[in-house]
């Protein structure tokens, strides 16, 4: 393989000691080595250390594949039998760990995922990369990341664009992760385990073999160095004090190596869900503010409904605008914005269920079952029409909201039953009908006959929830459904996945005094 131009990170101490020792073995006792190679135990003792190291067994022919080792196999602590070069530096580390070497991994890696063992497909590359990045404990990288990576060192290490790499090419190609772009993968995203002894003494700043609380600070800051966002000092403050109660077993306030090895991992994963958690704060305040923003240049419904709101936390509506501060915090902290029943398709059922059991409202996906109707003819206009009325009656009986999820129905919804005349738009009013028990469900003549003896609890409203243009869906409530004392919601879309679900009647003043309150969350954090 060709001498690599990027510059290796220093290697900790342990590792370093282990390379010299490999190294002037390798170099003063040829013979032994030559021996050790032909053991039909592959195990030796050194003269210059104690540990027993393997023999790299020769892979077994299998399907026209060679049956010798190939270039680059050679047992640890041996030449190769053109005499010339040196083995591995990831052999002679690990010759002294018990291990085999890295290249009969490699072999053994190729056979399984190869072409009936002959070729590499870039597919099979990628899963085989795919198995050693989970196998390593790297962090996570997507697979768009890895992908990437494997189609470009595909095209590299591809020397005849046979669209196959054969086992010399996957050797090149294995050796040079190893060595460079492993190195580079892993230093872009997390230390791995194999490196706590040198980070360990990098920090030791005093070097008195143990990290003080400031010490682990520090390593926690020079993590997150380029980083945007970053964890606030108070929360690696909190961190770092979590991991020192938990694995200072001796109580001195600070961890000695041995303490550390074993807080290492933890220390990571606290690292790391720190910052998933800022990056999440930061997209939910980048989005809330948008959507605040494009209220104040939306048209308000023409109704009268004494300044109430839907809040963000997916609540049908809340009575004092003054709530809309809190409302702005959950937001935030939820990383979420409302209303979560107008999620793609694949959360709804379990959207459905959640509102209907903290809310305790009435939900009926009209979308779903107007998509059924279009894509499948399951259903017809009239059993769609059916399932409202029985909706609409059981909202009433039970005092509670009735949700009704339009998505991007709107017209649809309003063409297909309204229009029609198959489902009268009076249902929607609680001054139309009074409360009562009813067994069956009937036309809308017999319901009203059967609701007339008593009231509409005071709990019993409507919601329709729509991503639908605002200012026609305004129109379509005005025309279509009596509003007197039922409450229609205004839904500001400011993207695919995030929707400000707002009660007519909210005042400009309300939202600067909402966004004033943003500026100031955002300085907090």
């Amino acid at each position: 393989m060709a001498k690599s131009e990027t510059h290796l990170p220093k290697l900790p101490l342990v590792q370093r000691k282990q390379a010299v020792v490999a190294t002037k073995h390798a170099a003063d006792e040829p013979k032994h080595a030559k021996a050790q190679s032909k053991s039909a135990t592959g195990l030796h003792k050194a003269t210059t250390s104690k540990t027993k190291t393997p023999k790299t067994p020769p892979p077994k022919k299998q399907n026209g594949a060679p049956s010798k080792l190939a270039d680059g196999l050679a047992p640890v602590n041996s030449k190769k039998k053109d005499g010339g070069k040196s083995v591995s530096r990831f052999d002679m580390l690990h010759a002294n760990e018990g291990q085999p070497s890295y290249h009969g991994k490699a072999h053994k890696l190729y056979m399984r995922f190869s072409q009936e063992n002959k070729h590499l497909l870039k597919r099979q590359l990628f899963s085989l990369m795919k198995g050693l990045v989970r196998e390593g404990k790297f962090q996570v990288v997507s697979d768009e990341q890895l992908r990437d990576f494997v189609t470009r060192q595909f095209a590299k290490h591809d020397v005849n664009q046979d669209e196959g790499l054969r086992f010399d090419e996957f050797m090149n190609f294995f050796n040079e992760w190893l060595e460079e772009s492993a190195v580079d993968l892993v230093k872009s995203l997390s230390e791995t385990q194999s490196n706590v002894e040198d980070i360990f003494m990098r920090f030791d700043a005093d070097h008195n073999s143990a990290l003080t609380e400031e010490e682990l600070r520090q390593l926690a800051l020079r993590r997150y160095e380029k980083d945007v966002p970053k964890p606030s000092p108070e929360q690696i403050d909190a961190l770092v004090k979590r991991v020192i109660e938990t694995y200072d077993t001796n109580k001195d306030n600070q961890l000695s190596f041995d303490e550390f090895q074993k807080a290492y991992n933890a220390l990571v994963d606290g690292l790391n869900e720190l910052s998933r958690e800022k990056k999440a704060e930061m997209i939910s305040q980048t989005n809330f503010r948008t959507m605040l923003k494009r209220v104040q240049t939306c048209e308000k419904i023409d109704v009268e409904i004494e300044n109430r709101f839907a809040a963000t936390d997916g609540q049908p509506w809340v009575s004092r605008s003054s709530e809309i501060l809190e409302a702005a915090k959950l937001a935030l902290q939820a990383g979420r914005t409302p209303l979560f029943l107008d999620e793609p398709p694949g959360n709804i059922d379990w959207a459905t269920c959640a509102y209907e059991r903290k809310h305790r409202s009435t939900v009926i996906d009209v979308a779903d079952m107007l998509r059924q109707q279009a894509e499948t003819a399951k259903m017809t206009n009239k059993q769609v029409c059916s399932v409202i009325r029985e909706g609409v009656l059981d909202a009433m009986s039970e005092g509670q909201p009735l949700v009704l999820r339009l998505g991007h129905t709107a017209p649809d919804f309003m063409l297909s039953l309204n229009l029609n005349g198959l489902l009268c738009p009076a249902l929607f009013d609680p001054m139309t009908f009074k409360a009562g028990p009813v067994s069956t469900l009937l036309d809308e003549m017999e319901l009203r006959s059967r609701l007339s003896g008593g009231e509409v609890s005071e709990g019993y409203c409507v919601v329709v929830t729509s991503c639908f243009n605002m200012n026609s869906y305004a129109q379509y409530l005005r025309n279509k459904l009596p509003l007197k004392d039922v409450q229609p919601i205004q839904v500001v879309q400011t993207s695919e996945k995030c929707a400000l679900v707002l009660k007519s009647g909210l005042d400009i003043e309300d939202v600067d005094d909402a966004l004033d309150e943003m500026d100031r969350l955002a300085d907090l954090l």
